[in-house]
């Protein structure tokens, strides 16, 4: 399924520099670009990057001269956990989506107010080769549930309404019984373990349908 038509309020049409401290020099809108040179899309956005690979639906590896591991999580959402002993249901789908946005492999990304988690790894909007914005995306389908960690809230009221949409539409996570979802991280969305319907037992995984 195709992806529902971004509203006006959409970053696309509105998004700003990235809003960290930097020199005027830094951001690639203030660079001057050879007279008759045709404007990147994405230097309009925000930093271009290489994307060198998909961890999974919420971290990509990125080329990114700016510090940081090399990985970078998309920041106001969490998407399941696709590989490993810790994998969650519907984590290898949420990990397609993103490899297959990402198939240009190049992005703009977008900072917050901080941009790097407690472990280094960079924290950023990622905006596809067509303006989109991932983190809303994989929201909007349902590939991701809203995890907003203060103070990088710029778009919480887009990133839940993606959220709300997914949810109201049946999309994703969203189509399938609260049961099967009570592997997923509880982030305050009504799914995950320890959420209503979702009983702690002594499996590994800890959690079971009540």
């Amino acid at each position: 399924r195709e992806e529902a038509t971004r509203d006006e309020n959409s970053p696309k049409s509105r998004v700003a520099a990235p809003r960290i401290d930097r020199t005027a020099g830094d951001d690639p809108r203030a660079r001057q670009r050879p007279e008759g040179r045709e404007v990147d899309h994405l230097e309009a956005l925000g930093w271009k990057v290489a994307v060198n690979g998909v961890v999974d639906g919420d971290t990509i590896e990125a080329a990114v001269p700016l510090g940081g591991t090399g990985e970078l999580r998309l920041i106001g959402i969490d998407a399941p956990e696709g590989k490993g002993p810790g994998a969650q249901p519907f984590g290898e789908t949420a990990y397609l989506f993103s490899r297959i946005k990402l198939r240009e492999n190049e992005a703009a990304l977008e900072f917050d107010q901080l941009r790097t988690d407690h472990r280094g790894g960079l924290l950023a909007y990622v905006y596809l080769p067509d303006g989109a914005m991932l983190n809303e995306a994989l929201l909007r389908e349902g590939y991701a549930q809203v995890a907003l960690a203060p103070p990088n809230l710029r778009y919480a009221g887009l990133l839940r309404a993606a959220q709300n949409e997914a949810r109201r539409e049946g999309r994703g996570l969203w189509g399938h019984p609260k049961k099967e979802l009570c592997g997923l991280t509880n982030h305050a969305n009504g799914i995950g373990r320890g959420s209503p319907g979702c009983a702690m037992n002594n499996s590994e995984s800890g959690f079971i349908p009540e």
